[in-house]
């Protein structure tokens, strides 16, 4: 399989590749997270999920120049493995963002392209003495200073560590989180970015906001469509472990604003791209999640 398409493939699989304890500590997510796992369903079309690929409107993976990375909190608790990953990155040249230090990082591949890493987690435990959550910022206790890294804080990244699903993409096994976890993400971005539009005063914001979460919305789809009948069967555990949070219940209010009936914003600005016994298979899927 060729990359030639994805100008991040040669960045990401070398910090991948270097990173500590990425084999299921670390998660792959967002949109570049999407377009690997859809780049290895076209890989091996023979891996059963929701909806085949081959029966999409549009099956064309879509690039991202940004990496959305899961810190587990274990990770964040290691003073070793926190130095280890802020020294990987200073070595295949990442840079830490002016006010935003230790949790997103740039590299210039071009005066035209520039590649952002932004260092996610979940909240920890309540009463939890290492991590801790400090503003919008997870990280260790005692403080190291200038030294490790930060997860910014993402509530709806809960339950990421249960059955991530793992796959090797050109020899390299790579991890992302499970389709719950990840609709749950998805379907509370399309929510917040819809309200920024309808907030927006300057229509250049509103269309920017709305184009975003459009995009979204239309990611919800992609996820539950590209979910593997093992994940599907998995799927129960994960709702069931993290159906009381906030983020789950933010992300059920989501569903039912947006995607539950044909006429709602979300339904209209996805259905397009399925064909209408699709689109039915993949919204009884976020039924039976989000009930």
């Amino acid at each position: 399989m060729t990359f030639r398409a994805d100008p991040l493939w040669k960045v990401f699989s070398a910090l991948w590749t270097a990173l500590p304890s990425a084999d299921g500590k670390i998660l792959v997510a967002g949109g570049y997270g999407l377009f690997l796992k859809q780049t290895w369903l076209l890989t091996y079309p023979e891996v059963r999920t929701v909806i085949p690929i081959r029966d999409w409107r549009d099956g064309e993976p879509r690039v991202t120049n940004d990496l959305d990375l899961i810190l587990d909190l274990k990770l964040i608790a290691s003073e070793e493995s926190q130095n280890a990953i802020a020294e990987t990155l200073r070595r295949q040249g990442f840079e830490e963002v002016s006010g935003r230090e230790r949790w997103q990082f740039r590299k210039s591949l071009s005066q035209d392209l520039v590649v952002l890493v932004d260092l996610h987690a979940e909240p920890p435990p309540q009463r939890s003495e290492n991590p801790i959550e400090h503003g919008r910022r997870i990280k260790h206790k005692p403080s190291l200073g200038s030294a490790g890294v930060h997860g910014r804080l993402n509530p709806e990244a809960l339950g990421g560590d249960m059955h991530p699903f793992a796959f090797n993409l050109n020899g390299i096994r790579t991890v992302v989180p499970n389709p719950v976890t990840w609709a749950v993400m998805k379907l509370v971005s399309t929510q917040d970015r819809l309200r920024r539009s309808e907030a927006a005063e300057e229509n250049r914001e509103r269309e920017f906001q709305q184009a975003q979460a459009t995009k979204h919305a239309r990611d919800v789809m992609r996820v539950v469509a590209m979910t593997t009948l093992e994940e599907r069967d998995q799927a129960q555990d994960v709702t069931q472990a993290i159906r009381d949070k906030e983020a789950f219940v933010q992300a059920r209010k989501a569903f039912d604003a947006l995607f539950r009936d044909d006429a709602q914003w979300g339904s209209q600005v996805a259905l397009p791209q399925w064909a209408e016994p699709d689109w039915r298979t993949i919204r009884a899927v976020l039924n039976d999640w989000f009930k």
